[in-house]
């Protein structure tokens, strides 16, 4: 989810130790993009949005663990399970050209040639060769191969993606 320049990318759903550690399942395919010395925005329902510095970040079996600014004890990290942690999009690294993050596309609009509206791009599935996007317009499902044989043209400004679908699609 994107929320004014900031992507949810991690949630926090322990604390790990005496000293204030978080838990963390993390959103992302790598987690090189959470550095130590950046900012995080840190949501959690009924409180106030607060940003906070990662002073470490390690990983622990399946997830990761976060030391945060100000975050000294047991007591103080119990308080953000439950936690989304956003960080600001120029933080994220730069892609090559012709790649995309999944937050970019999930919400583009999806034409089959220039005019035939498919739907709207609503998920994301990972499978062992390539990805495919679950495309929904409220009436069908079409699922698209991500393939650059199928993905004609992305335009990430008009929020819209042009697609080939093979025969049977």
């Amino acid at each position: 989810m994107v929320e004014n320049g900031f992507i949810s990318m991690a949630a926090v759903i322990g604390i790990h130790g005496v000293r204030g550690e978080l838990k963390v399942r993390s959103f992302a395919d790598d987690a090189s993009i959470f550095q130590a010395g950046g900012s995080l925005l840190i949501k959690k329902p009924g409180k106030a949005d607060e940003i906070r510095c990662l002073k470490g970040v390690r990983a622990h079996q399946q997830m990761l663990l976060f030391s945060l600014e100000g975050l000294t004890d047991r007591d103080q990290a119990r308080d953000l399970i439950g936690a989304e942690i956003w960080i600001a999009r120029e933080q994220m690294p730069e892609l090559e050209k012709g790649t995309y993050y999944w937050f970019e596309i999930i919400g583009l609009d999806v034409y089959q040639g220039e005019n035939d509206y498919l739907g709207r791009i609503r998920e994301i599935i990972p499978t062992g060769s390539n990805e495919v996007y679950v495309v929904r317009d409220g009436r069908r499902e079409t699922l698209v191969p991500a393939l650059q044989s199928v993905i004609v043209d992305i335009d990430l400004r008009e929020k819209r993606m042009r697609v080939n679908l093979p025969k049977g699609l």
